[in-house]
């Protein structure tokens, strides 16, 4: 039996304001979404990677870290860690998907849950194919928390009825155990953004060779 976790967050809001600058007025120009997929404790192998990084950066808050708010020093320490766990572990896949907001069509734009759900769909969907079950564990904001699972569900049609496969797909709620799982998504999602969006790279080369790249619809 292969069972799947698979954790999602992200980078860059999902505001439509594409006439004024980022950060003055205007919206993200990318929307970024990191996915971490693998089988068993994954959330537990992507832990470790985030507990290093707090031990090397001698972090003592009881509050999680986001990408936008650690040092440059961190954030190139947080990629090689990152390539470190893509080392030890080859069996785990880490996704990156950047949607450029500019291509979106305007009628596309009006349901940004429905829209971060065909997005992490459509990064996981073949994997999911190949598993007899999974459970997923996204962004609670932008999934869309309390719409009935909608994440769930168009990741039931996309492998059930367009895949032909059966899997039993599940969206779980992020737990306290999931939460260094989910902060390495955030790091990883800021890296890429940092790189689209500002074109600040170093990270994101170290540890994009390690990354599934997805762009577009």
């Amino acid at each position: 039996m292969t069972e799947l976790l698979a954790f999602f967050d992200e980078s860059g809001d999902l505001g439509w304001r594409l006439d004024a600058p980022y950060r003055a007025g205007g919206s993200s120009r990318y929307l970024v979404i990191a996915a971490a997929l693998g089988e068993g404790n994954l959330h537990r192998r992507l832990g470790k990677a985030i507990d290093q990084l707090w031990t090397h950066q001698g972090w003592t808050s009881k509050h999680e870290k986001k990408w936008n708010n650690i040092s440059d020093g961190a954030k190139l320490q947080f990629a090689k860690l990152a390539v470190d766990f893509c080392n030890q572990n080859p069996q785990d896949k880490l996704t990156v998907h950047v949607l450029r907001k500019s291509d979106v069509a305007a009628h596309m734009r009006r349901d940004h849950h429905l829209l971060y759900a065909h997005i992490t769909t459509q990064m996981i969907a073949s994997d999911l194919a190949y598993s007899t079950k999974a459970a997923v564990c996204p962004d609670e904001l932008n999934a869309g928390a309390g719409k009935a699972n909608l994440l769930q569900h168009l990741m039931r049609h996309e492998v059930w009825f367009r895949k032909g496969c059966n899997p039993e797909i599940n969206q779980v709620s992020a737990r306290a155990s999931f939460s260094r799982a989910l902060e390495f998504c955030d790091m990883l999602a800021g890296a890429a953004a940092n790189h689209f969006e500002d074109s600040k790279s170093e990270p994101w080369n170290i540890v994009s060779k390690f990354v599934t790249l997805r762009q577009g619809l």
